[in-house]
């Protein structure tokens, strides 16, 4: 049996730079270059592709990224911006139209903290790469200063971006349940509101997304409570996960023996739950 991983090839032309700027011969570019790969696959000029388990795989990912030159404070690329949230929802259509899975890049920032602009970098683009419809999204959290850094504050607050964006993309239910002209012909003729019907209570555990660190109190109960900003309460929950959180997935045994092959340099006690995150200043 043969051992592999599936390929997936993930162009990047800058446009711009390497190819058009932000016009139908950009997203061309990066569709023929991505297709490239297909096509190899196709005419048997390319290795056979496998998946983790060994089993050959039966498609490839058409991954057709996209960056953008940047024209202020030297040359480079900006990941952040509204051209390349569109030229990668674009692309993402673009694969669906052929009926293949696609991969894009999303929710990435220039900016190099977890602050206002990195939110709104990071939800246009997973919002518009969700609404178009991409399988995979690449760079979704964690990545700032254009993918030159990576946070821990960031990957916490970014799970409520992605969550809140997974909500837009779901879009709103219409069926029997939801329509129920029933439901409303009788609080209109009994009690003049919703909040006693079954119905409510179902659609707010069922239609509503709650963000576990967003603050939606009054601003009396947000100043009792310390007034912390977003980057705050994502470095409290950051120090709780780095503290608590240490799934394991290697036996004991199986660890020791690696130790004993390998110059493992991280110590076991690193892995295990401990207090030394909590003290961290």
């Amino acid at each position: 049996m043969a051992v592999g991983g599936p390929i997936d090839n993930f162009p990047i032309p800058f446009a711009g730079h390497v190819d058009d700027s932000l016009r139908e011969g950009d997203l061309d570019a990066r569709i023929a270059e991505a297709a490239v790969d297909f096509e190899a696959d196709v005419a048997g000029d390319s290795p056979p592709v496998h998946d983790v388990s060994g089993e050959a795989a039966q498609f490839k990912i058409q991954a057709a990224g996209s960056e953008v030159l940047k024209k202020h404070e030297g040359l480079g690329f900006a990941c952040g911006g509204a051209e390349i949230a569109l030229l990668n929802a674009a692309s993402a259509q673009v694969s669906n139209f052929y009926d293949l899975p696609s991969g894009v890049a999303a929710g990435m920032a220039d900016s190099k903290i977890p602050d206002a602009q990195a939110g709104y970098e990071k939800a246009i683009s997973a919002v518009a790469a969700g609404l178009a419809g991409a399988n995979l999204i690449y760079e979704a959290a964690g990545m700032y200063a254009s993918l030159l850094g990576c946070s821990f504050e960031g990957f916490v607050l970014d799970n409520e971006i992605l969550g809140t964006a997974l909500r837009v993309v779901r879009g709103i239910e219409v069926n029997p349940e939801t329509a129920d002209l029933g439901v409303i012909r009788d609080v209109v003729a009994g009690a003049g509101h919703f909040l006693g019907e079954s119905q409510t209570v179902a659609a707010m555990r069922r239609d509503y997304y709650y963000p576990p660190l967003a603050d939606r109190a009054t601003p009396q109960l947000w100043d009792d409570g310390g007034g912390y900003d977003a980057l705050a309460r994502c470095r409290f929950r950051c120090r709780e996960l780095l503290a608590e959180h240490y799934p394991s997935y290697v036996p004991g045994e199986l660890e020791q023996r690696i130790r004993a092959r390998h110059n493992i340099l991280l110590p076991e006690d690193m892995m295990k739950p401990g207090d030394r995150w909590r003290s961290e200043t």
